[in-house]
């Protein structure tokens, strides 16, 4: 008895700028967005990671704009009261020596290096996208401490 049944071939479609995996599906796009999500990482470690570069070195200028901006228009100040938090309904409501304006720049700085350490742990254990979401919750809070300084330094002047 001879078997008539063929078994048919998967049909494939071929997509400019896509790769077809092995399983059937379709990865890929153009340039850096060719890779998936973890194999884009693969290869690097933490501190190669392109990604990882990028975010730490945006980060890492704008903690220092915000401890410069501190320093030379708070810290640097002739008066000993200088005005720490402002609101726009009742005006002045916290004033402070000018040593505590380096909370403001501080605060992101311990938060980017926990992250930093948590960042490294999760991109070892191969759970890239917390990794980057710790990184850039730093990122973003980094930017609310420039934000916050220069604000500031505006205000006192």
């Amino acid at each position: 008895m001879e078997n008539d049944e063929q078994i048919e071939e998967p049909v494939r479609i071929e997509i400019p700028g896509h790769v077809s995996t092995e399983e059937g599906g379709i990865r890929g796009g153009f340039g850096m967005f060719s890779r998936g999500i973890l194999e884009s990482d693969e290869g690097f470690t933490f501190f190669r990671n392109p990604l990882v570069i990028s975010v730490m070195t945006v980060t890492g200028l704008l903690l220092l704009s915000s401890f410069l901006m501190v320093f030379f228009y708070l810290f640097r100040t002739d008066n000993e009261v200088i005005v720490l938090h402002y609101n726009v309904y009742s005006g002045i409501d916290i004033i402070g020596n000018p040593g505590q304006a380096f909370l403001i720049p501080g605060v992101p700085l311990l938060f980017f290096l926990i992250n930093l350490v948590l960042a490294r742990r999760f991109y070892a254990s191969r759970e890239r996208v917390a990794a980057h979401i710790l990184l850039f919750s730093a990122l973003f809070a980094s930017l609310a401490g420039a934000v916050v300084s220069v604000a500031l330094s505006f205000i006192n002047s």
